[in-house]
């Protein structure tokens, strides 16, 4: 049983029993909380305002859909100070956006006060010269001069949210090219509405990345020594710039990676070499396959890796033929994907890496 007395108000609202008990209500759970807060009154006004501000937001997102509710968490959650959630009562891979939407309230509020600045320019050099050879007439800039994410909406129906001191450039006809092109510099996460015959490209330094419609993280700034790019739904291709070569179409198609959900693409500018990896928090991408299967008893190991696989979208490479005799009894609680894996190879007396994008089993099996 968790500690509960060591619970701040953010504790609560990120508990999975406590949301739980929040949203359905169940006899179990009420006659659970009204006992507990009984035996810690100094404990109520923390847990009656987790409960009331949990009831506030799912009430304020029922008209708002999942795609909307999970693109405004996910420009949030990036860029505030994160709650820290205590350990969970029980593990689920149940869908964690009630707790994120908390977080999210506040600056959702807080956006519409938000401004856009145009700026001076203050590219490098090389993103300078890239927007140079554009041909585009007018290109619009905009930098994020606040404190706090700016949430910018683009002629095309796209969105992006610019991390403070970051800046873009696109064109003023963006909607009605046949490239849509954005230059950044800096941090961004990008919302790109679908349009298979005008796809959008993001001109970051070295890098570009090529999405029809998508939603991604795009980091490249000047003095860093590496940029990169994580997918959040959908799949992109990212490409290196050629060296020595500094035109806008002149980029390295034959030495580009795709990416898909929970895969990154760093490219290390000093080796001028575009790697392929998982983001550092892979998150749950299929629901469904946890809310059916989080518990498993004698299971053989192939069934775990594949409730895995399907619920973070990312591959499991190993030799069936070495953990066949691998049985397995495990709840999968609220971990880290890596966290779980680990704890999984310590019960087969396995190893695990990641290696393009993949993670990879290797072991003597059981």
């Amino acid at each position: 049983m968790l500690d509960y007395t060591k619970y701040c108000l953010k504790d609560f609202m990120s508990d999975p029993y406590f949301r739980a008990w929040v949203k359905n209500n169940t006899t179990d759970a009420d006659n659970f909380w009204e006992k507990w807060i009984a035996e810690h009154p100094e404990k109520k006004d923390d847990v009656l305002k987790a409960r009331e501000l949990l009831q506030g937001i799912w009430t304020t997102f029922d008209e708002i859909d999942d795609a909307e509710i999970e693109h405004r968490i996910e420009v949030i959650k990036h860029q505030l100070n994160p709650i820290v959630a205590t350990p969970s009562r029980s593990f689920s891979w149940f869908d964690n956006r009630y707790w994120s939407i908390a977080a999210a309230v506040v600056l959702l509020v807080g956006a519409v006060f938000l401004w856009r600045h145009n700026t001076p320019s203050t590219h490098s050099a090389v993103h300078q010269q890239l927007i140079t050879q554009d041909k585009t007439v007018s290109l619009v800039e905009q930098k994020n001069t606040t404190n706090q994410p700016l949430l910018l909406h683009l002629p095309d129906g796209s969105s992006v949210s610019l991390t403070p001191q970051s800046q873009i450039s696109y064109p003023d006809d963006i909607g009605k090219s046949t490239e849509r092109r954005v230059y950044l510099t800096g941090e961004a996460f990008f919302d790109i509405k679908r349009n298979p015959d005008r796809p959008f490209m993001v001109l970051a330094h070295d890098i570009v990345t090529r999405v029809l419609g998508t939603s991604l993280w795009v980091k490249s700034y000047e003095d860093a020594s590496e940029v990169s790019v994580s997918v959040k739904t959908g799949k992109v291709s990212v490409y290196p710039r050629r060296l020595n070569n500094s035109e806008a179409s002149n980029w390295d198609a034959t030495n580009g990676v795709l990416l898909v959900p929970n895969q990154e693409a760093k490219y290390i500018r000093v080796e001028n070499r575009l790697i392929k990896t998982l983001v550092e928090h892979p998150v749950i991408v299929n629901t469904e396959i946890v809310k059916k299967q989080a518990v498993f008893d004698e299971a053989p190991l192939a069934e775990v890796f594949q409730s895995l696989e399907k619920a973070y979208g990312i591959q499991i490479v190993y030799d069936e033929e070495t953990f066949k005799n691998c049985y397995i009894t495990v709840k999968i609680y609220d971990e880290p994907l890596l966290e779980t894996l680990q704890l999984l190879c310590k019960i087969i007396n396995a190893t695990s890496e990641i290696v393009d994008g993949q993670i990879v089993i290797t072991g003597k099996g059981c």
